[in-house]
């Protein structure tokens, strides 16, 4: 099943969950301020709540942490990370730098893949840095906006590769070697794509970014599956993933749709 939250005429940039509440960040204009809305986490996903963010200029990525009650935005054009206390709606630079993506570890520490070098860095909350991976060499842009840390502290990155034309999904361990990797020729991915690991099925689930379209991939059977294709072609621009109600959530221009996988 899909449902829809559609703000009329505002862009929408990029959406988080904390504590079963949905958080989209949105733009009506150039010349309007970044608006933050707070939905219901689940149906019917009533807005509940707006919040002014005048801070920010150009948006790109947004996390939350759950025990801290904090969402992070990642702002391209303030060069910076804000936070947000979701308890005070207080917004503060956390941090003087901005990122290519924006993820959280299983330890609740930020991990920013940096914009122009191939290092993943973690940092605490107290926005100090706690250590840095190196990437492989062959590794290449463009990366997804989040890196995926799993149970076992693995990581799922996104990427493409020195001298080949479709992307990869690389399984990366704790010090940045590679464990597994799989193309995405199957799918024709040569830009931009979001993987994550449906832990109920181990299935990895493959949302490509410039065909709009969801894949799911058995990693034993080496079978691709087309799980879900959206009509017109649109600009997908974040997606989320709800690991505990197998939940993803789609950020296009127009709307955020929310899927719910199907058991298996």
């Amino acid at each position: 099943m899909v449902w829809t939250l559609e703000p009329p005429l505002c862009i929408l940039l990029s959406v988080a969950k904390v504590n079963d509440l949905i958080y989209v960040i949105k733009l009506c204009s150039a010349t309007s301020p970044v608006t933050i809305r707070t939905y219901e986490g689940s149906i019917p996903y009533d807005l509940l709540m707006i919040t002014l963010a005048e801070e920010m200029e150009f948006p790109n990525h947004m996390v939350g942490i759950e025990n801290k009650s904090a969402l992070y935005v990642d702002d391209w054009g303030m060069d910076c990370i804000w936070k947000i206390d979701l308890r005070t709606h207080e917004i503060y630079r956390w941090l003087n730098k901005s990122s290519n993506g924006l993820s959280v570890t299983n330890d609740n520490h930020l991990l920013l893949l940096r914009r122009w070098n191939w290092f993943l860095d973690i940092y605490n909350e107290d926005a100090q840095l706690v250590r840095s991976i190196s990437l492989p060499y062959d590794f290449r842009a463009p990366f997804n906006k989040l890196t995926v840390q799993i149970s076992n502290g693995d990581f799922i990155i996104t990427h493409n590769m020195e001298g080949r034309l479709w992307k990869f999904v690389s399984f990366l361990s704790t010090d940045g070697k590679i464990i597994t990797q799989f193309s995405l020729t199957a799918i024709k991915s040569s830009s931009h794509a979001q993987a994550f690991l449906d832990t109920h099925s181990n299935n990895l689930i493959v949302v490509e970014l410039t065909n709009e379209d969801i894949y799911l991939f058995n990693p034993v059977t080496l079978i691709w599956n087309h799980a879900y294709g959206f009509e017109n072609r649109p600009i997908i621009d974040s997606v989320f993933h709800d690991t505990k109600k197998r939940q993803l959530i789609v950020v296009l221009h127009s709307g955020a749709h929310i899927f719910t996988l199907n058991e298996g």
